[in-house]
């Protein structure tokens, strides 16, 4: 017992509070929410711009030769590669330097992505452009969820969290949008808004007091928590439950402990019964035939019965077509 460290833990006591209705906190979460939205806008306009930019710049040059099928793969494909290395950096500056700053990074490094975006004048700067977007392809499932669940509170959240799931969409139709009647590079401009208007949202924000809590430090944790939502009863009981369940785990040093209370926690059925679906349906969506489909702009249904037809024979489940477009009895396939 001699050789055991505790650790005096000073909690915020509860100030005056009341049930009075106040629109102040309401406001600043939607201020938050709507800074944290613009992120899958964003990625929304950047996976969608290179349906638009390809077939403009084979215009402009009346040649298909001028994106080759290779490039043309790679723009679309780019995002998705850098998100990979962009998802564990954006993980570790969460946790090592908070959420204010690694949106505030974010927002930067996107509109650095926008503005090569609209100053390129060649497929290898574009390319570059589009990796640098990867960042909000992480973002979309790391930074963006995590600032929406730890700013705004129960009964704001599930909103903003299904408006951030159409976002993403909205921005894919816009981009598309625009590139139909516009120059592709006005995609570029509308991002460096949407960029511009995080910077400026960010920069407002206090620390997210989950963050403050978790590293001890609980004033700070009080007064970002109040200025997110106020000084109510509700809000202050949540303030101290907050404040002592971090307080509880910051002093339970023994690591098997925590080991098996994870363990246990993930062996509820609230929680292993979601990810399971959620694993069943994204394997159902990564081996389903839709990697094998090619940019499908300005192509009929038949052209793209066609494409099947070229593909290389694999082991992958494929379902073959006749010359009428029609499903191939078994015996015919052999």
């Amino acid at each position: 017992m001699d050789n055991c460290k505790y650790e005096d833990i000073r909690i915020p006591e509860i100030v005056k509070s009341s049930n009075k209705h106040s629109w102040r906190p309401i406001l600043r979460q939607s201020l938050i929410g709507s800074g944290v939205l613009a992120y899958p806008f964003m990625y929304g306009l950047s996976f969608g711009s290179p349906t638009v930019l390809i077939h403009q710049l084979r215009r402009e040059a009346n040649s298909t030769a001028a994106v080759s099928d290779e490039m043309e793969s790679w723009l679309s494909s780019c995002m998705i590669y850098s998100s990979i290395p962009a998802a564990i950096i954006l993980t570790i500056l969460a946790d090592a330097i908070g959420r204010k700053r690694t949106c505030l990074v974010l927002s930067l490094t996107s509109l650095s992505g926008y503005l090569l975006f609209y100053l390129t004048n060649n497929l290898k700067d574009l390319l570059i452009s589009q990796s640098i977007q990867g960042v909000l392809a992480a973002a979309h499932i790391t930074t963006s969820a995590m600032a929406l669940t730890e700013y705004l509170s129960p009964q704001y959240r599930g909103v903003f969290l299904n408006i951030k799931g159409v976002s993403l969409f909205w921005g894919v139709w816009v981009s598309n949008a625009m590139g139909t009647f516009l120059h592709w590079k006005t995609i570029s401009l509308l991002g460096s808004a949407c960029a511009f208007y995080t910077i400026l949202s960010v920069l407002i924000w206090p620390e997210s007091p989950y963050w403050l809590s978790e590293k001890g430090r609980y004033d700070e944790c009080a007064k970002s928590h109040r200025w997110l939502k106020g000084s109510s009863l509700d809000a202050e009981k949540e303030l101290q439950n907050l404040i002592a369940y971090k307080a509880n785990n910051k002093s339970d040093v023994n690591s098997w402990k925590q080991l098996l209370s994870s363990f246990k926690m993930m062996s509820q059925k609230e929680v292993y019964k979601p990810m399971f679906l959620c694993i069943l349906l994204m394997a159902l969506q990564q081996f389903s035939v839709y990697k094998y489909l090619p940019e499908t702009k300005d192509k009929t249904l038949v052209e793209i019965a066609e494409t099947f037809r070229e593909l290389p024979k694999t082991d992958t489940l494929m379902v073959p077509l006749n010359d009428n477009n029609k499903i191939l009895e078994k015996s015919e396939v052999s």
